[in-house]
């Protein structure tokens, strides 16, 4: 069993794995913990899409991209009518479930072993990331949740 505070080359605090959505609303309401977990000399991945590695950079964090197939390449990509919008309103919410579905079932295949290969001890997990729970207890990793989304009433 993982234990907090073990010691990585010359880092003596918990390795923090951040699971996050890749747009800016959900990295920017996770940019402030992750300091501050830094300021407390904790190490802070964040676990995301290629796209937002260099905001997560410039922001001071190590990065990883979790979009990955087995043969490297990656798989967050938009056909240029997704991009644009074009759908229509029922079209577009059976597209959206689609993709996350998608997307969790690539977090599932490829993140469990990527979370353990960086020697990450606990996760915060957006919201968001619906698996991220299931990562958590599967690698028997202590986790918390993070709401990075206004509730609609």
């Amino acid at each position: 069993m993982t234990y907090f505070g073990t010691h990585f080359g010359t880092h003596f605090g918990t390795h923090f794995g951040i699971l996050c959505l890749k747009a800016t609303g959900h990295l920017n309401t996770m940019f402030p913990l992750g300091h501050e977990l830094q300021q407390r000399e904790h190490r802070v991945t964040i676990f995301s899409a290629i796209e937002a590695q260099s905001k997560i950079e410039a922001a001071g964090f190590d990065f990883c991209d979790i979009y990955f197939l087995s043969n490297g390449t990656s798989q967050q990509r938009q056909t240029q009518a997704q991009q644009a919008g074009i759908f229509t309103n029922v079209s577009n919410i059976r597209n959206t479930l689609k993709k996350f579905a998608q997307q969790a079932e690539i977090r599932l295949q490829t993140t469990p072993d990527v979370i353990r290969e960086r020697g990450v001890e606990a996760l915060i997990v957006d919201l968001s990331v619906f698996e991220g729970g299931t990562i958590a207890d599967y690698l028997n990793l202590p986790f918390v949740t993070m709401c990075c989304l206004l509730p609609f009433y």
